[in-house]
């Protein structure tokens, strides 16, 4: 029995030397490919053709996964050529050059989270409101580190809102805690508005942001983790608040233009700033309709279905909350009449508009499409 048992023992400590070089391997190169690799390229190219969320989840994932393949081929190899390498002091040697890797690699990821961020241009709005002479001007973009925030005090801003929360794991508490200490250091105010990056759970900070858009006074730099859905969140309810707002640029929002598909169907561009949707994921109401740039969601979806009833009742909260003008016109029967009646009754409303029920692969989307279509 005792051969038996040592060689069950030698299986165990060959599967947990495995583990342990495949997890010192794992550790930097995920961080590698987070930080400079695949999946900051990716995350850049993603947003620069504002692809869609389900499409960038999916490539994402095979990114993940090919990265899983790569670092277990390169553990398998490493922890065979230890196996063969007969010297205790060469497995020992192999092991803490690992280990020390592993032990650097996790310090950079707790620790310094901002190889993270990707520096982007910043983007800015500004109004000068008819009820005060004061300026007040919000300057949009990604976290700012010790040195912007110094840059940030001697071009004379007012504070520094941070829409970072403490839920948003691994990376946003350890920054908002820098950020604390950075703005202390540099003498700048610091203003916390903790944001979700999906359209739910926002609602104090929605609330707080309609507050300050009413008392503005000066320059502010608002900053979310990557400067993207987020801050763009903030302007569009800013700017729904206060109606001088509206004057201001356009900004890099992620748009509906161009993009094929939402996680629940296609999505038809049906010309003059109308869009043909499903119902939308809290991440694609989040990244492309509550960014400033839809106007109007036309929700098709009839109320008197108990499975719907709840879904019309979510958006329109989150729609009023995000300053954006939600209509329930439902559509009951797939006639030619009813749907022309729809199609004339939509042309009133401000665009760019949305307009959709809950699957767009059904007949009532390819006849909204078809009488949108003649009436151009």
């Amino acid at each position: 029995m005792e051969p038996e048992k040592d060689s069950n023992q030698s299986k165990i400590m060959i599967i947990a030397q495995f583990l342990y070089v495949w997890l010192c391997i794992a550790f930097p190169l995920g961080l590698l490919t987070l930080t400079v690799g695949p999946m900051r390229w990716f995350a850049n190219y993603a947003h620069r053709i504002s692809m869609p969320a389900d499409n960038e989840s999916l490539y994402g994932k095979l990114i993940i996964l090919g990265y899983i393949v790569v670092t277990l081929a390169i553990a398998i190899l490493i922890s065979r050529a230890l196996l063969k390498s007969g010297s205790k002091k060469k497995k020992k040697g192999g092991i803490g050059v690992l280990t020390v890797l592993l032990i650097i690699s996790v310090g950079i990821f707790v620790f310094n989270p901002k190889l993270l961020i990707a520096k982007q241009a910043n983007e800015q709005i500004e109004t000068d409101n008819n009820n005060r002479l004061e300026k007040a001007q919000f300057i949009l973009g990604a976290y700012p580190d010790y040195n912007q925030l110094k840059i940030l005090k001697t071009e004379g801003y007012s504070a520094v809102i941070s829409l970072l929360h403490p839920l948003v794991v691994p990376a946003e508490p350890k920054l908002l805690n820098e950020e604390r200490q950075n703005a202390k250091d540099a003498g700048v105010e610091l203003i916390e508005i903790p944001m979700l990056p999906w359209i739910s759970g926002n609602e104090e900070a929605i609330k707080k942001i309609r507050e300050l858009a009413k008392m503005a006074k000066g320059k502010y730099y608002v900053h979310c983790y990557l400067g993207k859905d987020r801050v763009n969140a903030f302007r569009s309810i800013i700017m729904d608040e206060n109606a001088a707002y509206q004057a201001s640029k356009e900004f890099d929002a992620r748009t509906l233009k161009g993009i094929k598909i939402f996680e629940r169907g296609p999505i038809i561009d049906v010309g003059n700033q109308i869009y043909l949707t499903p119902y939308p994921t809290d991440e694609e109401f989040m990244g492309y309709i509550f960014n400033g740039d839809i106007k109007t969601i036309v929700n098709t979806l009839d109320p008197s279905k108990s499975n719907y009833k709840e879904l019309i009742a979510k958006e329109e909260k989150y729609a009023k909350q995000y300053g954006v003008t939600f209509v329930n016109l439902p559509i009951r029967g797939n006639s030619t009449s009813t749907i022309s009646a729809f199609a004339s009754s939509v042309g009133k409303f401000e665009k760019p508009m949305v307009i959709h029920g809950y699957d767009s692969n059904d007949p009532t989307t390819a006849g909204i499409k078809e009488a949108l279509t003649k009436m151009k």
